[in-house]
């Protein structure tokens, strides 16, 4: 694991997760981190919500990692989408991704991030949800098999992502783009500042 240096005014942050877009969202601000992604089981209990799963998930997923850091601050994000009732994770196959996009096409999803944030200095921590809806247009046949043969759904929340092919399909969408993305920053920025680490404290 690589080691970065940090001081009283440069925490060491880890991100429990193996996500490379949140790590570039990350870096993009100017923050570099240690890669420690949890190995927490990510199974939502009956009778609890969308919401609450997002927060319980991500809230479990820092205390995995947070355990093994001292002197730290470890980020943690689950993000999936939903259309009522049904809830639309990471496909396993093909066939899953396909199902899951015939059923996004022509409709609006909720994209819904928890995410988590400790300190393990304090053993502070924060968890947030936030949720963005997106409108995707009707996808045609030719279209999905095009975008299944590139392999981008695999290893993503609803078998896609707003900055790839998938964006060819996205009519609207309605709040932080960061949430469809896996780690939304205004508010990640604003629950960080709370810990009483402002974001110039944290970036090179």
């Amino acid at each position: 694991m690589k080691k970065i240096p940090h001081t009283l005014h440069n925490p060491r942050i880890v991100l429990a997760s193996i996500s490379p877009k949140r790590k570039e969202l990350l870096e993009m601000i100017g923050i570099s981190v240690v890669v420690d992604p949890s190995n927490c089981v990510e199974i939502q209990k009956k009778g609890e919500s969308f919401i609450s799963f997002a927060r319980r998930v991500s809230r479990d997923k820092a205390r995995c990692v947070a355990i093994r850091h001292t002197d730290s601050i470890v980020i943690a994000a689950d993000t999936f989408a939903t259309i009522g009732n049904r809830f639309f994770g990471k496909a396993r196959t093909v066939g899953e991704a396909r199902a899951t996009l015939k059923s996004l096409s022509g409709r609006t999803h909720r994209a819904i991030t928890g995410t988590t944030i400790i300190d393990t200095k304090s053993g502070r921590e924060k968890t947030f949800v936030t949720q963005t809806r997106v409108t995707f247009r009707k996808i045609r046949p030719d279209e999905l098999e095009w975008f299944l043969a590139s392999g981008e759904w695999r290893g993503k929340a609803a078998c896609y992502t707003i900055i790839g092919k998938a964006a060819c399909f996205i009519q609207r969408i309605d709040g932080d783009i960061g949430t469809v993305l896996g780690l939304p920053l205004n508010e990640l920025a604003l629950q960080l500042r709370a810990l009483g680490y402002p974001l110039d404290s944290l970036t090179a």
